[in-house]
Formats: C-alpha cells, sequence, structure tokens
C-alpha cells in the first residue's frame, strides 16, 4: 500500500514540473515575440513630371421645340452634325461616348397644377463625352465646337495615358530615397543597417499643372477665318511616398 502512494505522489509531482516547464517556456516565447529590437524608421518620396498626352471634356447640346417629338428629332440631327464635325478633325469614333439625354416640359410663368396645365415647349439636352490623344489638335477641335449653337465644353481634364506606369515608378523612388537616407542615418550613428521589417504608409496622387484652359474656351469667339488657337498642353505632376522600417545592430 505504501508503494503504491509513493508511486501515485511521484507520478503527481512529475506531471506538476511538466505543466509548468510547459507554461514558463510559452510565457518566454511570448515575450520574445513582443520583445521590442532596435530598428530605423524613414520616409521616401518620389516625384515624376511628364507632359500630358491625353484631354478629355463633356459637350452638352441643347434644343428646345414646342413638341416632344421634334425636340428629339432636332437633337439627333444636332448629335450627329457635332460628330461629324469631330470626326473630320481626327477624333476617332470610339472616343465619342453618348453619355445620354435628358428632357424637362417647360411652362411660361409659375406652373399651375391643374387639368389644364401644359407645357409650352420641351427641352433636350444631350451629353457627349470626347477624348482627345492628338493633343495639336486640341485647339482648332475647341474652336470648331464654339461655332454650333446652343453647344457649350465643360469639364476639360488633362491626364496621361501611361499614369498606372508612372504610379509604380514614383513608388519605386520613393523607396530606393527610404533606402537611401537609412544608409545615411546607419553610417552616421555608427550602426549596422539590417534588412527591412515592413514598409508601411504607401501613398501616391497626381496633379495637373497648366494653364486655365476652360477660362480660354469660355472667351472663344473665333470665325472660319480666323487661325485656331494653339493650347498648350499641361504636365502630370506624380508624387509618391513610403515608410520603410529597418533592423539595426
Amino acid at each position: 500500500m505504501k508503494k503504491a502512494i509513493g508511486l501515485f505522489m511521484a507520478v503527481c509531482i512529475s506531471s506538476f514540473i511538466f505543466v509548468y516547464d510547459g507554461y514558463a517556456a510559452s510565457e518566454c516565447n511570448a515575450r520574445c515575440c513582443d520583445e521590442e529590437y532596435p530598428k530605423l524608421i524613414v520616409q521616401g518620396q518620389g516625384k515624376i513630371e511628364v507632359l500630358a498626352d491625353k484631354v478629355y471634356f463633356n459637350i452638352k447640346m441643347r434644343v428646345e421645340e414646342k413638341k416632344l417629338e421634334r425636340a428629339f428629332e432636332e437633337s439627333t440631327k444636332r448629335i450627329n452634325s457635332i460628330q461629324q464635325v469631330l470626326v473630320s478633325m481626327g477624333v476617332k469614333k470610339e472616343d465619342i461616348r453618348n453619355l445620354g439625354y435628358i428632357y424637362r416640359p417647360l411652362y411660361e410663368g409659375k406652373k399651375i397644377f391643374t387639368t389644364i396645365d401644359r407645357p409650352t415647349s420641351y427641352e433636350v439636352v444631350y451629353t457627349l463625352r470626347v477624348t482627345i490623344y492628338a493633343m495639336d489638335n486640341l485647339g482648332k477641335i475647341l474652336a470648331g465646337l464654339s461655332e454650333i449653337s446652343e453647344t457649350t465644353v465643360h469639364g476639360l481634364s488633362y491626364t496621361s495615358t501611361k499614369i498606372e506606369e508612372l504610379k509604380r515608378e514614383v513608388l519605386r523612388e520613393a523607396a530606393s530615397d527610404a533606402r537611401q537616407k537609412a544608409v545615411k542615418l546607419a553610417e552616421g550613428s555608427v550602426a549596422i543597417l539590417g534588412k527591412v521589417i515592413k514598409i508601411e504608409s504607401v501613398a501616391y496622387e497626381d496633379s495637373l499643372r497648366t494653364p486655365d484652359l476652360q477660362e480660354k474656351v469660355s472667351k472663344m469667339a473665333y470665325t472660319r477665318e480666323e487661325v485656331a488657337p494653339q493650347v498648350e498642353s499641361g504636365y502630370i505632376e506624380v508624387t509618391g511616398s513610403c515608410v520603410v522600417y529597418y533592423a539595426i545592430q
């Protein structure tokens, strides 16, 4: 009986030691994982500037007629005429998008909600989105559109056909800039620069630097004999940044 009790106590003590050692090892590993190692944090910057090679804008065309059917017929003719003018100036058909139309009844004076209230006319407004790649023809195209009655150009925006490539390139520049800064800081502090721990706060943005093209268009009043204006292209500036963590010794 005494031997059995002794054996049972020995097993219990051994089990306790095993469990305690396992817990201690687990606690140690958790502390090691959370321990702060020496590191160097730097921010890199990148910037690229290129000449814009693409511009897009909207054309709004308005028609008002006594009857709605007539308004739609006239607006269809006018839209076809605008598209023909654009194609004749070198714009491809696939670069002219019809964004749709809106129409509404017009009333003389204040509308009275009665059974005899009738609209005096109907207004139809079409919107086209035009994309231009031949920047040399931009002035000629805008001048031609200014001659079409009840037609306005708005929402002019410059951009680049290589914008996604520029975004990737500017982030590479930002990472390279961060590396150069880290090397100099490590040398100055007599430290050994280690591997990259992580990269965060990656961001980029693009902006346009160009003359006020919208103002130039709004002042257009050219006759057919006058020379079309030369519209300067804008510059696309893409900037990027990132924060890089390096291990140091």
